[in-house]
């Protein structure tokens, strides 16, 4: 359903808040950064060594490089979320309106993804928050 003008500016605001916050400091619900840190070990995404710093800095390069966020309802809550490459292939973090990470990881094919959930686009991350 396309958002009316009032509800774009409305959720533009939202997500730079709460991209603001994730790019200050990557915070997880407790224990889920080592969980999903060990899921994307296993699925080979990332590197056997990799540590919750190295996933985190990958966040993080997320969500201060160039890439475009959208919007997510989920049981009447809005998640933003961030589209990005990094080392050739397309991520996505998830997080919630304080900036707390859900997930990040790279989807199989990111625009079926991001179609078959219902995800909306809001805005490159450059226009929702310059640096």
């Amino acid at each position: 359903m396309p958002l009316s003008d009032h509800s774009t500016i409305a959720l533009r605001a939202a997500a730079s808040t709460a991209l603001r916050a994730l790019q200050t400091q990557i915070r997880w619900k407790a224990g889920k950064d080592l969980q999903h840190l060990a899921k994307r070990q296993a699925l080979g995404h990332l590197p056997a060594t990799a540590s919750v710093e190295t996933y985190n800095a990958f966040i993080h390069s997320l969500a201060t490089g160039s890439g475009a966020v959208y919007r997510y309802s989920f049981r009447g809550t809005d998640y933003f979320a961030i589209r990005g490459t990094i080392h050739g292939l397309a991520w996505l973090v998830i997080f919630d309106q304080s900036g707390l990470v859900e997930t990040a990881f790279p989807p199989d094919d990111i625009d079926r993804y991001l179609a078959k959930r219902g995800f909306q686009y809001l805005a490159t991350r450059e226009e929702i928050l310059p640096l």
